[in-house]
């Protein structure tokens, strides 16, 4: 499954997009510092209380941002929940979902992404408990792994992946947040989102930790 998963994001990255008309899906300049800036002001408007690792990470990266030319198209929502294996083999994809944030700009953002939701047995307790992936299952990638495969598929450098990878628990932080406010509100009733206070810190404090790696 694990497998499955990186080789059809690289195969999706690999699209020649010119080809099937889609140049003007998105842009890609400056693809990076918008979701830097856009996802900071969600998160001053979604926050319940500071956290000093956000403003942290923010900071972090803004002033490491790698330099990428290389555009492709990217999913912006990539994840084992968002693709459907076959019944008989569950390591072949047959289909790939939720595609309103599709757009182009830099494939490793999605990478980033990716790795957020990988969490591993010797991952420290605070981040076991944000798990939205097998944990510790047979034969399932490490997160290493995952970027090594990504990477000899894909033929692309990957030496700044904790750069995405942090962006991508940024993100991630502030989509919990959103979540988590809407709850605090009475917007929802659904007593699961309550749990969601304890992932916002966790999340933002291992992306903090990601900024000195």
């Amino acid at each position: 499954m694990s497998e499955a998963l990186v080789d059809a994001l690289a195969e999706f990255h690999a699209v020649d997009y010119e080809a099937l008309g889609l140049s003007d899906l998105g842009k890609p300049d400056g693809f990076i510092d918008r979701q830097i800036e856009g996802w900071n002001r969600r998160w001053h408007a979604a926050r319940t209380t500071d956290l000093a690792d956000m403003d942290t990470v923010y900071a972090w990266l803004k002033a490491n941002q790698p330099d990428n030319a290389f555009v492709s198209l990217v999913h912006n929502d990539y994840k084992l929940d968002n693709v459907m294996l076959a019944a008989n083999d569950p390591g072949q994809i047959v289909a790939i979902f939720d595609w309103d944030m599709c757009t182009l700009g830099d494939p490793l953002s999605d990478l980033g992404a990716l790795l957020t939701y990988w969490t591993e047995p010797e991952d420290p307790p605070y981040l076991q408990a944000t798990a939205m992936m097998p944990v510790g299952y047979p034969g399932f990638l490490s997160r290493s792994e995952l970027v090594t495969r990504y990477a000899e598929k894909s033929g692309r450098a990957v030496e700044h992946i904790h750069f995405y990878h942090a962006l991508g628990l940024f993100r991630l932080t502030v989509i919990v947040a959103q979540i988590y406010i809407r709850y605090r509100r009475g917007q929802t009733q659904d007593p699961r989102f309550a749990a969601m206070e304890m992932m916002i810190p966790a999340l933002a404090r291992r992306a903090c930790e990601l900024t000195s790696t």
